[in-house]
């Protein structure tokens, strides 16, 4: 999954788009089949691909991945909403992904610097 998504964000698609077949073979895990990803960027391109990743109804169960998504749309607001219900799940992941660099945009906001106090990462 993040394969793909380092693929992405880097604009390199047609990697991204064979990292995604790969995973719909080996794991459920990425909730979106890479087949509709393909349809929604032939349609929409890059924002209908993220908007499909964010509405997915598994996205629901990872606030992470659907910060990520949202940071990438540029909806920040919204990528802080997500972070702090990671927070309140306890979400296994989030103390190594937070300083991760699809999460950069967040770090120059006050909201970044409370949520890692917060974590107890300040």
């Amino acid at each position: 999954m993040h394969a793909s998504w380092l693929h992405w964000t880097r604009g390199d698609t047609t990697r991204f788009f064979a990292s995604r077949e790969r995973l719909d073979v080996v794991s459920e895990r990425g909730e979106v089949p890479a087949s509709a990803l393909r349809q929604a960027y032939a349609a929409g391109g890059p924002d209908s691909v993220l908007r499909l990743q964010v509405n997915a109804p598994g996205a629901r169960s990872n606030p992470v991945d659907r910060a990520r998504w949202h940071v990438l749309m540029g909806d920040l607001d919204a990528a802080f909403l997500d972070l702090e219900q990671a927070v309140e799940q306890r979400t296994v992941w989030l103390p190594f992904e937070i300083n991760f660099p699809y999460l950069a945009p967040l770090r120059a906001d006050t909201r970044y610097a409370a949520l890692m106090e917060r974590m107890g990462l300040r």
